[in-house]
C-alpha cells in the first residue's frame, strides 16, 4: 500500500562497518601440537549508516551518522593439532573496557584441516557483540556467522 502525502513511502539504507586488530601475541604453550596464546593490543571501528527516504515530504533528503573508535584489545586464542590434521581452534577478547566503546566482545571457535606446513582450510562460527555510543550516535550490534577460510603460510 502506498500512501500520499507522508513523510515517505520507502526508505533506503545502507550501513558500512569496518573492524581492524594489531595484536601481538605471547605463546604460553609449551607443546607443538597445542597452543594458547595471549593476545594484547587495539581494534578500530569505524562505522557509518545513510538512511534515503524515498517518497513523500522527506524524498532527497538523506541523512546520515557514523563513528570510529579506537580500543584496547585482550583476549586469549588456542588451538590443538591432532594426528590426522585436523584441529580445533577459537578466540575469546574483549575489547572497549569504557575507553572509546563501552563494550565489545569477539568470540570464535570451529575446526580446521592442516594439509600440509603450510595450507589449511577451516570452518568456524564467530559472534561479535558491540555497545557504543558517542556524540549522539549510538551503535548497539550482535552480528554471528559461519566462516569458512583458508589459509596460506608463507
Amino acid at each position: 500500500m502506498r500512501r500520499r502525502g507522508g513523510a515517505a513511502i520507502s526508505i533506503d539504507g545502507l550501513s558500512r562497518t569496518f573492524m581492524g586488530t594489531l595484536m601481538p601475541r605471547y605463546n604460553s604453550g609449551n607443546e607443538a601440537r597445542f597452543s594458547v596464546d595471549l593476545v594484547a593490543g587495539a581494534r578500530v571501528c569505524d562505522v557509518s549508516t545513510t538512511v534515503d527516504p524515498r517518497g513523500g515530504s522527506l524524498s532527497g533528503r538523506p541523512t546520515g551518522d557514523g563513528d570510529t573508535s579506537v580500543d584496547p584489545v585482550m583476549g586469549v586464542k588456542f588451538r590443538h593439532a591432532f594426528d590426522d590434521g585436523f584441529y580445533p581452534a577459537g578466540w575469546a577478547f574483549v575489547c572497549g573496557l569504557g575507553v572509546s566503546s563501552d563494550s565489545l566482545s569477539d568470540v570464535m571457535a570451529g575446526v580446521g584441516y592442516d594439509f600440509n606446513d603450510r595450507h589449511s582450510a577451516f570452518g568456524n562460527y564467530r559472534a561479535v557483540s558491540v555497545d557504543c555510543a558517542s556524540d549522539g550516535f549510538v551503535w548497539d550490534v550482535k552480528q554471528k556467522s559461519p566462516i569458512i577460510g583458508a589459509v596460506f603460510r608463507f
